[in-house]
C-alpha cells in the first residue's frame, strides 16, 4: 500500500471511529432527553424507566399530593409522568427523597407526600446488586450528586467507574454495571441504618417546607405477620426517635392479603389486583382519611 493510500485509509478509519462516537453520543442524548420513547420503542433496561420519574419530578406537578412508592405500590398505583412517582424498591429512600426534592420548586400546590412501600422493601440497605441500575445510573449526575451525601457517596468511591457516569454515553455502555452487594444480611423485619438516614433526613425535609409525610404500605403476604411477629424489631429500632410516630402509625396500617394470591413473595398477581385494585388502594391509603 502506497503512503498516499494509507493516510487516506487512516483518515477514514478516524472519520468513521469519531463519526461513530457522535452518533452513540447523539443517541445517547436523545434517549437521555426523551426516556419515553426510549421506553416505547423497548429500550430493555431499568435504569431508563427511573430516569422518566427523575424528569416528571423536575417538571413538578400541580396536584397537592406527591405520591411515591416501590413496584407494589406501582402495580396500584402506576406511574402517571405528573403526581404519581412509584418505581421499585431500589430506588430505595434515598431516590424518593431526591424525587421530593427535585419536585419541590416546581410544585407551588404542594402540601402532601405519600411514600408507598412495602416495610420490607423500606428498610434496603445501599449495598445491593440492584442498586447501580436503578439509583446509580438514574440519578448520578452533575446536578444530583451535591444533593447525596457520604452515605452514597463513600460506597461510590469505591467503584471508580461510577464518576463516569457523569458523561452521559457511560450510562449507556453494558460494561458499566456493578455490583455492590457487600454480602451483609438484613432481616426482613429491620430498617437499615441507610434506611433510617434517609427517611430521617426525608422527614426532616417534608418538615422544613411544611409538607405532611405520609408512610403507607401496600398490602402485604400473611406469611409476613409471623414471620416478623408484626414487625416487631423495626418497632423497638425508631422507639424514642423522630420516626417513631411516622413508623408506628405506618405498621399499625399494614394489611395482609393471601398469600397464595402472590406472584413472588412481594408482588400480587396481575389478575388479584385487577379484581381488587380499588379495595387494596382503600386499605393503603386508610391513612390519608380523617378518623
Amino acid at each position: 500500500m502506497e503512503r498516499s493510500e494509507l493516510l487516506l485509509f487512516l483518515r477514514q478509519l478516524v472519520s468513521g471511529v469519531i463519526g461513530s462516537l457522535l452518533l452513540f453520543c447523539l443517541l445517547a442524548w436523545c434517549a437521555h432527553t426523551w426516556p419515553s420513547i426510549a421506553v416505547g420503542l423497548g429500550y430493555p433496561k431499568t435504569w431508563i424507566k427511573v430516569l422518566e420519574r427523575v424528569q416528571a419530578a423536575d417538571r413538578g406537578t400541580a396536584s397537592d399530593t406527591l405520591f411515591l412508592g416501590d413496584s407494589v405500590a406501582g402495580q396500584l398505583m402506576p406511574f402517571d409522568h405528573d403526581h404519581i412517582l412509584t418505581s421499585n424498591g431500589s430506588v430505595y429512600v434515598a431516590g424518593n427523597h431526591l424525587l421530593v426534592q427535585k419536585a419541590l420548586d416546581r410544585s407551588p400546590a404542594l402540601r402532601t407526600v405519600v411514600y408507598m412501600t412495602v416495610p420490607h422493601v423500606l428498610g434496603h440497605k445501599f449495598e445491593r446488586k440492584r442498586t447501580w441500575g436503578n439509583f446509580v445510573k438514574p440519578f448520578i449526575s452533575s446536578e444530583m450528586l451535591p444533593l447525596m451525601d457520604s452515605s452514597i457517596t463513600t460506597v461510590l468511591d469505591e467503584h471508580p467507574w461510577a464518576s463516569t457516569l457523569r458523561f452521559l454515553p457511560a450510562k449507556f455502555l453494558p460494561i458499566s454495571d456493578v455490583d455492590l452487594e457487600n454480602g451483609v444480611d438484613r432481616p426482613l423485619d429491620e430498617l437499615s441504618p441507610f434506611a433510617i438516614h434517609w427517611l430521617t433526613s426525608l422527614h426532616e425535609l417534608c418538615m422544613a417546607h411544611d409538607l405532611d409525610l405520609v408512610l403507607v404500605s401496600p398490602p402485604v403476604g400473611e406469611y409476613l405477620r409471623a414471620k416478623t411477629n408484626d414487625w416487631e424489631r423495626m418497632r423497638r429500632q425508631v422507639a424514642g426517635s423522630q420516626l417513631e410516630p411516622l413508623i408506628k402509625e405506618y405498621l399499625n396500617s399494614v394489611r395482609y392479603h393471601p398469600d397464595s394470591c402472590l406472584v413472588d413473595r412481594t408482588h400480587w398477581k396481575k389478575a388479584y389486583v385487577e379484581q381488587n385494585r380499588d379495595r387494596m388502594v382503600h386499605e393503603m391509603l386508610a391513612p390519608l382519611r380523617p378518623n
